[in-house]
């Protein structure tokens, strides 16, 4: 069994549409557009939300930028009514699992031209916008590298072009050598740097060969397909908006679940953000609870209902799991 979930398999070309952000400045990762941002806007703090991954510091830390964390809701809205951020001061906001355009409009008309969206999880995000954003093609297809970096003006592309790429981790996946993609996939993610380098001409290539609307219906449809089956049990307010191309099908059951019950079925589900867990930062319990209790769910293109339904069954399983334990430990007391 190859399994459902984890890092994309190899691209397939599906489609010869060309590039889907065609007016954007094509970078390695999402890293780079951020530091490319950095560098051009050279700002004195950037405030940023402490669910985040390390990989959004990483560009700040190395240009000497300090940051401060701010917290997010149940909803995953940012809490930014505290801040008062100065001229030379920006924020940076994370669009969650492709499900917020609204709010995202919103911070845009409140922050203007200081504001940063990392659009990382919401790929097909193409809102014209007054600032800066940028998006990620990895998070989402199975290519080496990829991000895309909108801005309020043109921008010029870098002189230097990523020629250290691997496929390896993307081909034994498509073969599902599970074990050696995984291996090979974190080496190739160690290898990814904050350096602004214009996106493999191989990356280029194979996402302009992608059928981009068939790949949106089919995220949207499967996204659909776990609510009808999970949302009275999903803790997590989960609204789908018109045009929304989903990330993940995001579920926080109410009691914390073993992951590993998944994994033993061959459903790999990850973890957003294991590091959060360990920063020395107080405060942030929800942020915490949620890294641990969050259920990404895949929804993307390499699925059908099939698929869905099986980890439908998989989460089932968790469940009475779950529900075995917690009447054991009420005979027991």
């Amino acid at each position: 069994m190859k399994g459902i979930g984890g890092f994309l398999a190899w691209e397939q070309p599906t489609g010869t549409q060309g590039a889907y952000h065609i007016d954007a400045l094509g970078l390695t990762s999402g890293r780079a557009c951020l530091a490319s941002i950095l560098d051009v806007e050279q700002p004195k703090r950037v405030y940023l939300p402490f669910f985040c991954c390390d990989s959004l510091l990483l560009p700040l830390e190395e240009r000497g930028i300090p940051w401060t964390f701010y917290p997010v809701d149940e909803a995953l809205t940012p809490c930014l009514d505290a801040l008062d951020p100065q001229p030379d001061e920006w924020v940076l906001v994370i669009h969650y699992f492709g499900l917020q355009r609204a709010l995202m409009d919103e911070l845009f008309r409140r922050y203007g031209s200081r504001l940063i969206v990392d659009n990382t999880q919401a790929f097909f995000e193409t809102t014209p916008q007054r600032g800066w954003w940028f998006n990620s093609a990895r998070k989402f297809f199975g290519v080496p590298d990829g991000a895309y970096l909108h801005g309020p003006a043109s921008l010029e592309p870098p002189a230097g072009v990523n020629r250290v790429i691997s496929c390896e981790h993307l081909l034994l996946r498509k073969e599902g050598r599970q074990e050696e993609a995984y291996a090979a996939f974190l080496q190739h993610e160690a290898k990814i740097s904050t350096r602004v380098l214009r996106m493999s001409p191989l990356s280029a290539a194979l996402l302009a060969r992608l059928d981009y609307s068939q790949i949106q219906a089919r995220r949207r449809d499967n996204f659909l397909r776990y609510h009808q089956a999970l949302e009275s049990m999903n803790t997590f307010p989960v609204v789908l908006e018109a045009g929304a191309v989903p990330f993940c099908y995001p579920l926080v059951l109410p009691h914390p679940i073993d992951r590993q019950v998944l994994f033993d079925q061959q459903v790999f589900v990850p973890t957003l953000w294991k590091e959060i867990l360990a920063r020395p930062d107080t405060g942030y319990t929800l942020e915490r609870e949620l890294c641990q209790r969050l259920l990404p769910l895949p929804v993307d293109h390499r699925y059908g209902p099939q698929e869905v339904d099986t980890v439908i069954q998989a989460v089932d399983t968790v469940i009475q799991a779950v529900q075995t334990l917690a009447r054991q430990k009420t005979v027991r007391s």
